[in-house]
């Protein structure tokens, strides 16, 4: 006598499982990314050239503080900017560079500057294209404020 395994009995098969039909929608996927990429670069593209102008604009802010800095302790103010940034146009107020020695504590001096920023991204000149504005062709101009009151 022959021992054999207990093994349960199979279960009588169903009906056989309908075959599904495939569409063909292999086109589908690559037609869905053609539609989104155009937004997805756009963003993209946005975050690279916004970051690039945001760093350029905390570089003119500390430009103008320290030139300002600079212009109330009669130092040379275009040096002082030159170290931040080279580059970066400088214009004063009031008409003096520099505070006097003898400077009222209420007499503030006022530093600008200013400097030429253009996006690297193809979206600088599509922004360009839709806005018809022929002013800007080498970009626009970042500028920053520095105020500091005379030392005296």
């Amino acid at each position: 006598m022959t021992l054999r395994p207990c093994v349960p009995p199979l279960p009588p098969s169903a009906s056989p499982r309908p075959k599904r039909v495939r569409r063909p929608d292999g086109g589908a996927a690559a037609v869905e990314f053609a539609i989104i990429l155009p937004l997805l670069l756009a963003i993209v593209f946005g975050i690279i050239d916004f970051g690039r102008m945001m760093a350029n604009q905390i570089t003119l802010n500390e430009a103008a503080r320290e030139g300002a800095r600079a212009a109330a302790f009669n130092q040379p103010v275009q040096a002082q900017v030159d170290r931040i940034g080279p580059g970066i146009t400088v214009s004063f107020s009031p008409s003096p560079t520099a505070c006097p020695a003898t400077a009222d504590p209420s007499v503030n001096v006022v530093v600008t500057v200013y400097q030429s920023w253009s996006p690297i991204t193809p979206l600088g000149p599509i922004l360009k294209l839709i806005s018809n504005d022929s002013s800007g062709a080498n970009g626009f101009t970042q500028r920053a404020k520095g105020v500091m009151q005379c030392s005296g």
